[in-house]
Order: C-alpha cells, then sequence, then structure tokens
C-alpha cells in the first residue's frame, strides 16, 4: 500500500521564502582585501629628465620602475599600465595636461610626474600629485627630494615618494616601501646579518664578523641593530649602530641571561 504525504500551499510557500533567504544571505559572505573599497585609478608618468648628466638616464629608469613596483604593489591602486599611459613626461603642474590622462585608454584618477635631474654628485627629484579630473586645481601632494647620486639612492627616493602617495591617498595608513628587512645568511662563507628593501633588491651584508651570527632585531627608533654572535668566550648580544654604520660597544647584563635572543623594550 503507497503512502502519501499532504503538503500544504502555505508550506510550500514558506519553504521557498527560507530557501530564497538562504540564498541571499550567501551573497553577504566576501573574503578578500581593500573590501568595500574602489580602487583608486592612479598613472604613474615617466619623470622628466633634466640636464646632461650621464647619470641622470641610469638613474631616472631606476627611479621609475621602482615608483611604479612601489605602487602596484600598494593593493590600493588600479595602476594604468604603461601601455595605456600618455607618452608624455610632464616636468612640472604646468606641463601637465590631466585631458591626457583622464581620456581612455588611460581613464585615470589621479597622475603621479615628476623631474628628475644629476648634478655634481647630487639627486633631485621634483614629485608631484594631481587629480585627473580636476584640471587647473593645484596639485594634491609635493614634494621634493635632493639626495647624494646613487642607484641606492634613486631606489630610496622612490620609495619615499611612493610612501608619501599612499599615505595621502590610503588615509593616512603608512607605506611599507622604506622598510627593509634583516636577515641571516651565509652566502660570503659566515653566517652574516643581511639587508634588504622590502621588495627584496638591494642586499647586501650589515656585519662582517666571519662567525656565527643570528636573531637580528631592530631597536623601536630604527636605530640600532641587536644580534646573538659566536665569538671566542662563547654567545653574546652584540650591537651595530645604523647611524654610524659600525659596531658599537653594548654591554648584556644580568646573570643568567640568554644571549642568544635579543629582544627590545616598548621604549628601546
Amino acid at each position: 500500500m503507497k503512502a502519501f504525504v499532504r503538503v500544504s500551499p502555505l508550506l510550500l510557500l514558506l519553504l521557498a521564502a527560507f530557501s530564497s533567504t538562504n540564498l541571499f544571505a550567501q551573497d553577504w559572505v566576501h573574503t578578500g582585501t581593500n573590501m568595500g573599497n574602489q580602487r583608486i585609478r592612479l598613472a604613474a608618468a615617466d619623470f622628466k629628465p633634466v640636464g646632461n648628466d650621464p647619470q641622470t638616464t641610469p638613474l631616472k629608469a631606476i627611479f621609475d620602475s621602482t615608483l611604479f613596483n612601489d605602487l602596484s604593489s600598494a593593493g590600493i591602486f588600479d595602476m594604468v599600465s604603461k601601455s595605456l599611459a600618455p607618452q608624455a613626461m610632464p616636468g612640472s603642474p604646468q606641463e601637465l595636461v590631466v585631458t591626457q590622462w583622464s581620456t581612455p585608454p588611460s581613464s585615470a584618477a589621479m597622475v603621479a610626474y615628476g623631474a628628475l635631474s644629476a648634478n655634481n654628485g647630487r639627486l633631485v627629484v621634483y614629485g608631484w600629485l594631481n587629480d585627473a579630473n580636476a584640471a587647473g586645481s593645484p596639485p594634491v601632494l609635493s614634494e621634493q627630494y635632493n639626495e647624494a647620486a646613487s642607484q641606492d639612492m634613486a631606489r630610496t627616493v622612490a620609495h619615499r615618494f611612493a610612501d608619501d602617495i599612499i599615505k595621502r591617498l590610503g588615509g593616512g595608513i603608512n607605506g611599507i616601501a622604506e622598510t627593509r628587512i634583516y636577515f641571516v645568511s651565509n652566502r660570503t662563507g659566515a653566517k652574516e646579518i643581511w639587508v634588504m628593501d622590502y621588495d627584496g633588491a638591494n642586499q647586501h651584508p650589515v656585519t662582517h664578523l666571519g662567525t656565527i651570527s643570528m636573531s637580528p632585531r631592530i631597536s623601536p627608533d630604527n636605530s640600532r641593530l641587536a644580534f646573538s654572535s659566536l665569538g671566542s668566550a662563547g654567545w653574546a648580544i652584540r650591537m651595530y649602530s645604523l647611524e654610524l654604520g659600525r659596531m658599537v660597544s653594548f654591554t648584556a647584563g644580568g646573570a643568567g641571561g640568554s644571549n642568544l635572543s635579543p629582544a627590545w623594550s616598548a621604549d628601546g
């Protein structure tokens, strides 16, 4: 004998409504970064070279690529591809034609641009940031940098300008382009403390002790590096001044303490 179950139209309606509610509820579950915020479409123009110093061209190439990569890695911008950007290199606000950048194919909302020169061993960079949809308005950001002319400094200045842009357009959040990573490497034959930029570039050793060094720790004010090192008397905590560029004297007091893993207090 077959059994039949009668389902009322009201129950079917309630079940349909419940299922529909669940389906719509699932749409509220999202994961990812920068949720709820539309990315700013940003164009980074190649900087205009100024002067005839032979260092200008190679330093500009390093600066341009570093700035673009930093802004691309920030995670808050929709970067305009170099292939879609105008060929213009505005070197000042007076030379910027915003309609070249705000219209397709670039369709940028903001434009970063400027001028770079090397002269008598100095690297001078003028950088600006403009709203591409507000012709005639003053720059949103205006910065000037004057440093020793070198490849490392060209990267540093580009990191600095990128962080200035990120802070201005990211709601006051500091960028990480100027941060550095300290690590241990034995590529010179001994375990030394090394440093590199946040993007893995500019790797070089900090210490040259020819022994085993480990556990690098940076002071809160970024002025000193503490680490453990194996010497003739055993393990000891040693100190390197990042401001002076050399080892400095340090006595790790306290009987029974560990000399293998230094740490800094919050006040340094």
